[in-house]
């Protein structure tokens, strides 16, 4: 309370909601399909919303001295939202949807680590 909060964190934040948004509507759509070989995709994506959205929360909050741990948490999304980058690139040429989702998770990493 009180701390300014940096660009960096506020573009971290912001990045965090939208990669979970992205990985939600993703897990969705599959769920509602025959999808049984995107499996894989479909659990790293739900893994990731719920990382991105814990970061995002915490981050936005800026309750006391979280400094490291915010610090930690943000490191931690950016190394899954790398994983299912890199799962749904492997998909992305077949579905827009999973292209959507490895930009989004590439922008989440990459604000996540400035």
């Amino acid at each position: 309370v009180g701390d300014q909060v940096s660009p960096a964190v506020v573009s971290a934040i912001q990045a965090c909601f939208d990669c979970a948004r992205a990985n939600v509507s993703l897990a969705e759509t599959f769920a509602s399909e025959d999808s049984g070989n995107l499996r894989e995709c479909v659990q790293l994506s739900l893994d990731c919303a719920e990382m991105c959205t814990a970061a995002g929360e915490m981050a936005s909050r800026r309750t006391g001295a979280n400094g490291y741990m915010v610090a930690q948490l943000l490191s931690a999304c950016a190394s899954t939202a790398d994983l299912c980058a890199f799962e749904c690139e492997q998909h992305a040429d077949a579905n827009e949807g999973c292209a959507l989702c490895a930009r989004l998770c590439r922008s989440c990493a990459e604000a996540c680590r400035k």
